[in-house]
Order: structure tokens, then sequence, then C-alpha cells
């Protein structure tokens, strides 16, 4: 299936948060945020001329900290493996998706 499709699959707010984490990540990967017109430069703390992967990572942690998330460095880079690896599924939280059986374990 298409990653989109795959995101159609899963809660709004799930759909949501992965699709915030991928705009988050094509930032540290360029320095640009998306929505922004392609002659503007790359923000300061995110520009890969001037900051190591380390730095940028540690920015965006941060940055997404500011704004309320949960996240530490770690989980930045974690999501970034996981965004490289599998794409916007990758960054799903998949005990979101999981199916319940009707009898449970038994």
């Amino acid at each position: 299936m298409a990653p989109f499709a795959l995101l159609d699959t899963v809660p709004p707010l799930e759909a949501e948060k992965a699709t915030a984490w991928e705009q988050h990540l094509l930032e540290l990967e360029s320095g640009r945020q998306s929505g922004i017109g392609a002659g503007a430069g790359p923000r300061p703390e995110y520009d890969p001329a001037r900051h190591t992967l380390e730095e940028r990572i540690a920015a965006k942690a941060t940055e997404l900290r500011a704004l309320g998330w949960t996240v530490s460095a770690r989980t930045v880079e974690r999501m970034r493996t996981r965004y490289r690896d599998q794409g916007v599924w990758g960054l799903v939280d998949h005990r979101k998706t999981r199916l319940s059986s009707p009898t449970g374990r038994a």
C-alpha cells in the first residue's frame, strides 16, 4: 500500500502526529520548513552547512519540548531512523494500530 493509504487505517490523531513528525524531520534534514518558499534559506539552527547532524537533532528536540512534546534528542534520532527505513508508516505509534481479539489472549 502507498504510505498515504496506510495512514487511512490509523486513528486520525495518530495520522496527524505522524504527519507532524514528518514535517519536523524533513526540516531537520534540509533546514527548510515545509510550506515556506523555495527561495527561503534554512533556519539558522538547522542549516546543514553550519551545524552537524547531532547539533540539529539537539536543536529539534529543544524546539519540540518548547512546543509541549515529551521528546529527547534520542527520540528525535530514533524517529529519524524509522522515517528513513519505513517512511511515514514508521512514524505511527503502532500501539494504536493493533487489532484486538474478541477472545483476548486466551
